[in-house]
């Protein structure tokens, strides 16, 4: 027993995911999403070259105009979030992102790529503004810098875990191995949408003040700091597209 209760021990010590309670709920939530991120990720840009037909350009292009289509959709989803319930709005979210996901099987051209890529990058967007309103209304006032660490260490684990399966699908290289991943990449946003679901909901809080329009585009400090985050962003771009690609058609090395 002892030998048991100290593998216990040792076991919660290295676990990044927090005792039961709503922060795990949580914390099992974005595990199942990012493990789909790792799945999709490793392998999208080799499976819209390979085996739709896209060449380098056609997605690098796409991806940079969804992107920037995509950031419009982060501060009216924001505020959506402050009025309504974000975890239904979450969970609704995941849902709606598990439909794109699965649209992928059906690209077969630029444009119809161009269309998915738009809805996706509209999607992770505003997901991500619901998911901070989600996050801080778990972890509350004085636990919502823990709580986003948390969930960090758990998005690092999960999409480790999820590359790590999709080498598989790159050693097999044919289209079922990566429409298999594509497949998986939905499922974990259906198992984040239920798990999200298990939480409690949380009703908008009357403010009694409301913010200002355009507050943080005077603050010169965040701004900074979010430009330097957009700059140090680029490895995301340079080791899930630039690399796979460059590796595959430009070297011998083995995929």
């Amino acid at each position: 027993m002892g030998t048991r209760a100290g593998f216990r021990g040792r076991w919660r010590s290295l676990s990044p995911l927090p005792p039961p309670g709503r922060l795990r709920t949580l914390s099992l939530a974005t595990l199942a999403n990012t493990v789909g991120t790792g799945l999709w990720v490793t392998a999208a840009a080799l499976y819209l070259t390979r085996f739709v037909g896209l060449t380098p350009t056609e997605v690098g292009l796409g991806l940079t105009v969804a992107g920037l289509v995509g950031l419009t959709a982060g501060v009216p989803f924001g505020g959506l979030a402050d009025r309504r319930d974000p975890r239904a709005l979450r969970a609704v979210l995941q849902l709606a992102q598990a439909a794109v996901a699965a649209a992928y099987l059906v690209v077969g051209s630029f444009p119809i790529f161009l269309l998915v890529a738009t809805l996706d990058a509209l999607l992770v967007s505003g997901n991500l503004a619901v998911r901070a309103a989600l996050v801080a209304a778990v972890g509350g006032p004085e636990g919502r810098v823990h709580a986003f660490a948390t969930l960090r260490a758990v998005a690092n684990l999960g999409v480790t875990l999820g590359a790590g399966v999709a080498a598989f699908a790159l050693v097999a290289d044919t289209g079922w191995a990566y429409r298999l991943l594509v497949l998986g990449n939905v499922a974990t946003y259906l198992v984040s949408a239920a798990l999200i679901m298990r939480l409690p909901s949380y009703p908008p809080v009357r403010r009694p003040f409301p913010p200002r329009p355009g507050r943080a585009l005077r603050d010169g400090r965040f701004l900074a700091v979010a430009g330097a985050s957009a700059v140090l962003s680029l490895h995301w771009v340079a080791l899930t597209l630039i690399l796979p690609l460059w590796v595959v058609t430009r070297t011998t090395r083995p995929r």
